[in-house]
This record gives structure tokens, C-alpha cells and sequence, in this order.
């Protein structure tokens, strides 16, 4: 293992062990996660040549689950891939909410594709709308529009400690004509 790779596995393991399978953990189903983990680090160190981006996957994954243990307002166990969807499908994290507040995350930071998800229509300011339209209709993809919420996890691939995260995430509000005073 070459010294950059070794010193980012060494930090990942310090880091996000304990959230993700020591003795306080708040997660359930961490051991998978960390199994995961575990197997893509052994493939970057054999040279498999998408053993990178696997390996980028499951440290974004523990930092997700480091954010939502660490939320205060999440006070239920939270379960990564649970198995309650049809046909073995999975969802990376799940967790119940007692609390009105459980997801009052700062919403300053917003993404286009969470509004086409939920509204099915475009929005007229997203300037990969017809790129992302000629995609899903060359593959005749149906979204299900299942999603309640989406996230985004902000973090440089060199580093095991995110940057920032946001959720959920949704567009700006647009202005309606009427609505404009000049």
C-alpha cells in the first residue's frame, strides 16, 4: 500500500470505526458497512482498477453515518441499507423520527435534480435539464419518485472528514411574474 493510501485508511479506521462499529455505535448493520470498507481497501491495495471510486463510496457512506449519529436531533438507532424494500433493493440509511425537528437542516445550499426528482418537470434555471431528459429517455428510465429526501455530502476525495453536508436538499424558490416589483 503506498504511503498517501495507507495514511487515508489509517485516519478513515481512527475516525469512523467507533461511529460505525465499536461498542457506542448508533448504527445498525454497521458491520456491513465496515465489511465494505474493509474490501475495498484490500482491492485498492491489489490494483483493481475501480477500487477507488468503491473505496470513495463507503468512506462518503461513513461520513453520512457519522453526520446523522452525531445530529442531535436523530435520537433513534439509524440502520444502513435496512432490508424492508421490495425485491432486496436498499436505501443507504434509515432512521424513524419522533421529533417535528428530527431533519431541520440548513437548506441554503440546493440542488436542481431534487426538485425534477419530486415535481417531474425541470426547472427552467437548470441548465443540465435537456442533457438529463435525452439521458433518461435514450435508457427509458422511470423515476419512481419514491425518494422523501435527498442529501449532499460535500467532501475532497483526498480527505476522510467532510467539508459539509446538506439536507435535504431542494431548489430555490423561483419568483413568479407577479410576484416582481421594479
Amino acid at each position: 500500500m503506498n504511503n498517501v493510501l495507507k495514511k487515508f485508511v489509517e485516519e478513515v479506521r481512527a475516525v469512523y470505526a467507533p461511529v460505525v462499529t465499536g461498542p457506542a455505535s448508533r448504527l445498525d448493520r454497521g458491520e456491513i458497512l465496515w465489511g465494505q470498507f474493509e474490501i475495498a481497501v484490500a482491492a485498492c491495495e491489489s490494483g483493481n482498477s475501480d477500487s477507488a471510486r468503491v473505496l470513495t463510496e463507503r468512506v462518503n457512506e461513513m461520513i453520512v453515518a457519522k453526520i446523522l449519529t452525531d445530529d442531535p436531533h436523530i435520537s433513534e438507532r439509524i440502520a444502513y441499507e435496512p432490508d424492508f424494500l421490495p425485491h432486496g433493493r436498499r436505501i443507504d440509511f434509515f432512521t424513524s423520527c419522533n421529533d417535528e425537528k428530527c431533519f431541520a437542516w440548513n437548506r441554503s445550499d440546493l440542488e436542481d435534480f431534487a426538485d425534477f426528482y419530486r415535481s417531474g418537470s425541470h426547472r427552467p434555471d437548470d441548465v443540465l435539464a435537456s442533457m438529463e431528459q435525452c439521458y433518461i429517455e435514450d435508457r427509458d428510465i422511470q423515476l419512481r419518485r419514491n425518494i422523501d429526501h435527498f442529501a449532499g455530502l460535500i467532501r475532497p476525495v483526498e480527505c476522510a472528514l467532510p467539508t459539509g453536508f446538506v439536507c435535504p436538499v431542494a431548489g430555490p424558490r423561483l419568483a413568479s411574474p407577479g410576484s416582481l416589483s421594479i
